[in-house]
Formats: C-alpha cells, structure tokens, sequence
C-alpha cells in the first residue's frame, strides 16, 4: 500500500506538469536557460549518479541502491538489450524519459529524474514556479478522485550548493500512512528535468536533497 502511494504521487505529479507544459505559455521576459548541452543520458557509477545534460550529481549510501541499466529500459518501455547507443536514439525524442531511479533500504523511499521533452520557444518563456500553481488544481483534483483527500501542498524553492531551483512540496495522507514528496525542476536545452524525492519521514526529505551537487 505504502509503495503505491508512492508511485501514485510521482505519477500524478508528472501528469500535472506534463498537462501544464503543453499550454501556450506568455511571452515574457525570462532568467537565461542553462547553456544548451547536447542531448544525454546520465551515468550511475557504484553510489554517484551524474547528468552532465543536466549539470547535476547524487551521491547516495549503501543504503540505496540505484536502478540498473536493463531496469531503466524497463521503465522507459525499451528492450533491455538494446545497445547504449540505440537507447539514446530511441528516447531522445519520447516526452518523458526515465533517467534514473534509486529506492531506499525500506524499499519505500525512491529519488527518480526524468526528462520531459518541451518545444523549445515555449520553454523559453516557461516560469517554472507558475507552472508548478498551474498544477495544483488538477493534482488536487486528481488525488480527490482517487480517495485522497488529505492533501497539502507548498510552492517553493530548493537550494542545491548556492543555486535555487523551483519546488513544490506535497503531503499525503491515506489509511494511517504520510507520504511526504518534493520536486524540483531544471530547464535544459529542450527538456525540463523533473527530481522527485519520495520519504516517509519528512526529515529524510531535507536529507536527500543534500546529496545532490552541481556540476556547472
């Protein structure tokens, strides 16, 4: 039960912000995006996972483990024996990409990126943080029709070293169990890239996003 709420939260977050993102966005005066980086997978390499597409870096304890490889192809719908180099070409144009997963020792916490593909003039214009408002009322709405009623939520930001990023925090309640998620998200050259951070104790949230590092 605790690991489909779990699942539940990152999926219908994902929906939301997928839903909100093929909206005409304003034309309006933005920060300058992430310098543009062709397209990549990141790289996990015993306990560190890395994007250089991203520009950023997770270091987890032996506490975790990371998906493998044939796992991630499971989640992206590929063949687990496809060659790194079709891979890249297979996905580099699906709208949303996994690009990695970690799951805790309890089996309940997980840490996940995914990549989801924008046009690239309406990600110009795209505030984050108004996308993130945008998302509330059919997150909500989700979670009502779902029987999850117990919701709430922040609008945010999460600092990882001395850059902010926009972040919307969300707790839900269900038979006795708290489920605590924050997600943060990063413009890249044509994709948004979406962490979801998942716990069961909201302290270990806080925790989490210590382990990530810039790479610019």
């Amino acid at each position: 039960m605790k690991k489909f709420i779990s699942c539940l939260l990152a999926f219908v977050l994902l929906l939301c912000f997928a839903a909100c993102t093929n909206e005409g966005q304003s034309a309006k005066e933005q920060t300058i995006p992430r310098e543009e980086r062709e397209f990549s997978l990141g790289r996990v390499d015993g306990n560190i996972y890395e994007s250089e597409f991203i520009g950023i870096g997770c270091t987890l304890d032996q506490e975790w483990s990371f998906y493998s490889e044939e796992q991630i192809k499971t989640l992206n719908n590929v063949a687990e024996d496809m060659l790194p180099e079709d891979f890249l070409e297979a996905v580099k144009d699906v709208m949303v990409i996994y690009d990695m997963y970690a799951l805790g020792e309890n089996q309940l916490d997980t840490i996940s990126v995914n990549l989801e593909k924008v046009d690239k003039t309406a990600l110009a214009a795209l505030d984050l943080s108004e996308n993130y408002e945008k998302a509330i009322p059919i997150l909500m709405q989700s979670f009502e029709n779902m029987g999850y009623t117990d919701v709430s939520y922040e609008i945010s930001s999460l600092r990882v070293e001395d850059q902010d990023f926009p972040s919307l925090r969300t707790c839900v309640k269900a038979n006795g169990v708290t489920v605590y998620q924050e997600a943060f998200s990063i413009k890249c050259n044509g994709y948004i890239a979406n962490v979801t951070l998942t716990a069961y104790n909201e302290d270990n949230i806080d925790a989490l996003v210590e382990n990530f590092y810039l790479l610019d």
